[in-house]
């Protein structure tokens, strides 16, 4: 892994010293949006830099919920120390497909409610919420999918792992066709990570979650 990153660095792809001459794009999310600190890309129009800020542990569900929580008020802190008008990826999302959490905790412990009902109830609430928070600010707004899981069969049956695969397939399709509606941005970590059957490729992951 050092030696990647050491090889990324000699190519330019981690060359910290260049945000003075990009754009900045702020990456706000939990832990994976550590993954994009200091990178620099470009696309056909421009050279950005990438700037982390970290918001542990969040979830979609905390943030679409109509409860008011610490997740809110630190994303909606950040929001407004922004200039108008700034660009931000949104890396939120894995937290709520995992085996232990969010939408399949909750299915199992819900009597009669589908992964299905819960994932698309939990992006709709996600994207009218960020949607109607970006409002007074008019950022120009990219939501980072979800990469496929690891499979880990020491540590979950096959058939948990098949679970969380369809879930994380049908999860990213759900937020793929909000952000389209919505006017978000989407970047496609399911398909960047897919090995042909919606498990890792083992190209991008570090550990068994995080790239």
């Amino acid at each position: 892994y050092l030696s990647n990153l050491f090889n990324q660095r000699k190519t330019g792809l981690l060359d910290v010293t260049s945000d003075r001459e990009c754009a900045l794009l702020h990456v706000i999310g939990e832990s994976h949006s550590l993954a994009s600190h200091h990178l620099t890309f470009e696309t056909s129009e421009r050279r950005f830099f990438c700037q982390a800020q970290l918001i542990k542990g969040c979830m979609q569900w905390h943030l679409g919920n109509s409860v008011e929580n610490h997740y809110k008020v630190n994303f909606e802190r950040i929001l407004r120390t922004l200039p108008n008008f700034s660009d931000i990826l949104l890396a939120i999302g894995e937290i709520d497909c995992r085996l232990d959490s969010g939408i399949l905790k909750h299915r199992n412990e819900s009597q009669g409610r589908e992964m299905k009902e819960i994932a698309t109830v939990t992006i709709n609430n996600y994207l009218g919420y960020i949607e109607k928070t970006n409002a007074p600010w008019s950022h120009s707004i990219t939501l980072q999918g979800v990469p496929c899981p690891v499979k880990d069969l020491e540590m979950s049956s096959s058939a948990e792992m098949a679970d969380l695969a369809s879930l994380i397939g049908f999860f990213n399709d759900q937020l793929k066709d909000g952000c389209k509606s919505k006017g978000f941005g989407f970047l496609d970590l399911h398909k960047l990570t897919d090995k042909g059957d919606g498990f890792s490729n083992a190209l991008w992951h570090i550990d068994s979650i995080h790239l």
